[in-house]
């Protein structure tokens, strides 16, 4: 950060751990290189029919953002409506005192995202936010933001700092399925450890996770949660995934923490939905269904994403990928990677941006070379999806933020009017780039 981002930060974490001593509110941190927004809002979900909650909106999850979330008054909604230029965080400034002193009336819980894009991010968050109850939701063998860091090994120790200032009545959720998690256990030297995951031997077991269809057309997935020697059973309409089981159980485990059954859990999630650019279900153009999963992209959350499309029923599976970005030394590999994974996979592979060559290359090795086709942009591959797709075919949309790719699903879905409600990057700063 400069200098001028420091003594901001600053500024607004003062006002804000002001703000935490005067309200007493607890705070659920959740920290990952993937599901970090689709889990707390799964949490939120399941805890706000029993307890006053709040949760972050988009995801604002570095020392500026989590500060601005903490002193509340829709600071969040305003940082997306303005784009957060300068004249937003003046204003921020200069009302940060006033939210701290005399802010309305607190929740009880508060639900954030702690992101650790440079080394030292999670150190002051933690720092200055104690969480009351810790969400690590996965790693990967090749995290996102390593290009910030020396290895993967050393963004899992980054993000385990979340878990060093856990008191005594404090809990660690960890998915019980990255070992790279797993072994964070190590980190709590008080309260209590829970792990969730699809294995048996985790404490929150999400069992039989199986796709939803209406006329054979996806419309969302149902699994079983096994907890306490019950077996509930879960639905979430709109989007797909094991992204989205695994965000399920996570959520049961943060309700069980707070002493929540994991049934009275289970019937919070009959209100969630998966957030923007989450493999979300968008009925697209000619009869075709998109999986709009464009937030974001790292190897761990492609191969997820390819996994999916495999899964789910369909006349044709294409896939639409962008290049990932942030890699580092691994980048080369992992496009190499997702290219043999998406030609193992897919009927029509279109691939954005410069880093994707490679994966051009490697599915030429498992699928006709007509049916590869390579763009420099997300508009121009937008463009020439329209005159490639058939009805029945299902789209899978995925990439990094910076190569834009909700651009592509706009160019593909149906109700192209209603993006705004329906896409990620919608705010008016990043409609201007």
């Amino acid at each position: 950060m400069t200098v001028v981002a420091q003594l901001l930060a600053a500024y607004l974490t003062y006002w804000a751990e002001r703000s935490l001593a005067r309200t007493g509110v607890r705070i659920i941190a959740v920290t990952g290189s993937v599901g970090k927004t689709t889990t707390k809002e799964a949490i939120r979900a399941v805890l706000e029919p029993h307890v006053s909650v709040r949760a972050a909106r988009g995801n604002l999850n570095g020392p500026h953002g989590v500060a601005l979330v903490v002193l509340g008054g829709g600071w969040d909604e305003a940082y997306y409506a303005s784009g957060g230029g300068p004249w937003f965080w003046c204003r921020a400034a200069l009302a940060a005192p006033f939210r701290a002193l005399f802010g309305g009336t607190p929740e009880q819980y508060l639900i954030l995202e702690y992101g650790a894009d440079h080394p030292g991010d999670m150190r002051w968050l933690v720092e200055h936010f104690p969480p009351h109850v810790a969400v690590v939701t996965a790693v990967g063998q090749v995290p996102v933001h390593l290009e910030y860091y020396a290895s993967p090994q050393h963004v899992a120790q980054e993000k385990s700092q979340l878990l060093t200032y856990l008191g005594s009545e404090d809990t660690a959720v960890l998915n019980g399925d990255d070992l790279s998690v797993l072994e964070m256990r190590e980190k709590v030297h008080r309260g209590r450890v829970m792990t969730f995951g699809v294995t048996q031997e985790v404490d929150i077991r999400a069992a039989g996770i199986e796709i939803l269809n209406d006329d054979n057309i996806p419309a969302g997935v149902t699994f079983t949660l096994h907890a306490d020697g019950v077996s509930v059973q879960a639905v979430v309409q709109g989007a797909l995934g094991r992204s989205q089981a695994m965000a399920g159980a996570a959520a049961v485990a943060v309700a069980r923490a707070l002493d929540i059954s994991c049934a009275q859990a289970v019937q919070g999630l009959e209100g969630y939905r998966s957030p923007a650019g989450r493999l979300r279900i968008i009925r697209g153009i000619k009869g075709t269904t998109i999986l709009d999963d464009t937030y974001n992209s790292s190897p761990l959350a492609l191969h997820n994403a390819l996994d999916t499309l495999k899964a789910a029923p369909a006349k044709r599976r294409i896939a639409i990928i962008g290049d990932m970005l942030e890699l580092g030394d691994s980048t080369i590999r992992a496009h190499q990677e997702a290219g043999n994974m998406a030609g193992e996979i897919a009927d029509v592979l279109i691939c954005v941006g410069e880093k994707m060559r490679l994966a051009v290359d490697s599915a030429a090795n498992q699928m006709k070379r007509e049916d590869i086709h390579w763009f420099h942009t997300a508009h121009e591959a937008g463009l020439k999806a329209q005159s490639l797709l058939e009805p029945g075919d299902l789209v899978l949309v995925k990439g990094s933020q910076g190569i834009r790719m909700e651009h592509v699903v706009k160019e593909l879905m149906a109700e192209p009017e209603r993006a705004a409600q329906q896409l990620v990057r919608q705010g008016s700063r990043w409609l201007r780039r």
